[in-house]
């Protein structure tokens, strides 16, 4: 998913979202294994919806989370 320069991709066995500019280089990382809030089982499918929000389907805790451009 590309949003605002950026490219976003889910590293699904890390449960991590990671941000990364055009050349590759790595911006941000959110996320980490696990159930609790701001955690993924495998964070495999992103999407990006009209307003830019990033969602993020995490098939093994069996729910779709959004993350919120600030």
């Amino acid at each position: 998913v590309i949003r605002n320069g950026s490219v976003w991709l889910a590293n699904g066995h890390a449960g991590q979202i990671v941000q990364l500019d055009m050349n590759g280089k790595v911006l941000g990382i959110t996320g980490g294994q696990g159930k609790g809030e701001g955690q993924y089982g495998e964070a495999h499918f992103l999407a990006l919806t009209a307003n830019n929000d990033i969602l993020v389907a995490d098939t093994l805790n069996w729910r779709v989370t959004k993350l919120v451009k600030r």
